[in-house]
């Protein structure tokens, strides 16, 4: 309420001019382990304390001389409370949620799931059908110019506008397409035949042979943010470089079955294998060693979030974080997730996670939100506003 209120009215100095405050704050109960149960706080005064909109409230700085932008007899302070993180999720009727894809200027990813190959958009009515794919072996998608190009024993391109299957793409000796990545102006294609790996680079007007592999075949392909470089995860646990000529380089050779997904942080690749769950490091120099082993399973997908490292993907539905020295441990638990195929991060710095719930796709949003002066559980906190300065 607004201060001074009736009951010490008459204790109040008449005309007094409030020029600075100190507000300080108590927990009634720990911060709860539980980042789903926290909220980040903020504090607010109002000069002179008849409006209860936050936005016009001057911040509070937590145990410092504050300086009120306007001066006045009387004042009102609120605290405005805000979720740490906020999960929402969308069921998608399919067996389970395989690729996510960024589309620019969508509110959410573009959706690949399994069962019956589809992809699903979001708006603001929820996820809907897309496009229908006639593909019994489903592998991945990526988006490029406008087009979303489909993988499974055939590569598809749809048109994003309309959800039509504008064409198919047909490359030379491969029966089946194992993975996609969309560039600048092209597409980097993994696909496989008659025991042969082989990595196509695609564009509408051309077509090069980057690499054959041999009896290896391609998991993964993460593309740079510039669109002109990529790395390749094996399933022969060896990592590729694509450096935009028609030739790869071994970045490294993890020791495991295969590799899975890779994720440049900084200059230091974090590695994704299974099927013992570990995630290997190669630093600047080109070291590789093994970071950790999560749990069993295959490292399907990793994530920069939040200033931090996640993974997912061992067999269940748990996202597990890296923090610093202390290392892996299992962050948060999705109930009823028995699987998580994909991790992205959208423009917005939200989490998306694609996943296989026991009632079908499930599609999950975190928002982690920042900003607060301090942390507090449900119970909202004590605070205390002292005047250490009138005129």
């Amino acid at each position: 309420e607004q201060v001074p209120n009736a009951a010490v009215q008459d204790m109040w100095r008449s005309g007094v001019t409030i020029a600075e405050v100190v507000a300080t704050y108590h927990l009634r109960e720990a911060v709860p382990a539980d980042e789903t149960e926290r909220y980040q706080v903020q504090a607010g005064i109002h000069v002179p304390g008849d409006s209860v909109n936050f936005d016009q409230y001057q911040l509070l700085r937590m145990d410092r001389v504050n300086t009120l932008q306007t001066q006045g007899s009387t004042f009102r302070v609120a605290l405005k409370a805000t979720p740490t993180l906020t999960v929402a999720y969308w069921d998608i009727a399919a067996t389970a949620g395989l690729r996510l894809v960024n589309v620019p200027g969508d509110p959410g990813p573009l959706v690949f799931v399994t069962g019956d190959a589809e992809l699903h958009r979001l708006s603001s009515a929820g996820y809907s059908l897309l496009a229908s794919l006639p593909l019994t072996t489903p592998a991945d998608a990526c988006y490029m110019g406008g087009q979303v190009l489909v993988a499974g024993e055939e590569l598809y391109v749809v048109d994003l506008d309309t959800g039509d299957l504008t064409w198919e793409a047909k490359l030379p000796s491969v029966t089946q397409y194992t993975a996609v990545a969309g560039g600048s102006d092209f597409v980097l294609v993994g696909g496989t035949g008659a025991a042969v790996g082989y990595v196509y680079k695609f564009a509408y007007s051309s077509l090069t042979l980057v690499a054959n592999l041999g009896g290896a075949a391609v998991n993964r392909i993460n593309m740079a943010a510039n669109g002109q470089s990529a790395a390749l995860s094996l399933n022969d646990g060896t990592v590729q470089r694509w450096a935009g000529t028609a030739a790869l380089t071994q970045l490294t050779a993890t020791a495991e079955a295969d590799a899975s997904y890779v994720l440049d942080l900084d200059g230091v690749l974090y590695i994704g294998t299974g099927t013992d769950g570990e995630v290997w490091t190669r630093d600047a120099g080109g070291t590789s060693a093994l970071d950790a082993t999560l749990a069993a399973g295959t490292v399907k997908a990793l994530a920069r979030w939040n200033s931090r490292l996640f993974a997912a993907g061992l067999g269940d539905g748990a996202l597990w974080r890296r923090d610093g020295s202390s290392g892996w441990s299992q962050w948060y638990l999705f109930d009823g997730v028995t699987a998580i195929d994909d991790l992205l991060v959208d423009a917005s710095g939200r989490l998306w996670v694609a996943a296989t719930h026991s009632t079908g796709a499930r599609i999950y949003r975190l928002e982690a939100a920042t900003g607060g002066d301090f942390e507090c559980g449900p119970t909202p906190p004590d605070v205390a506003v002292s005047v250490v300065r009138a005129v």
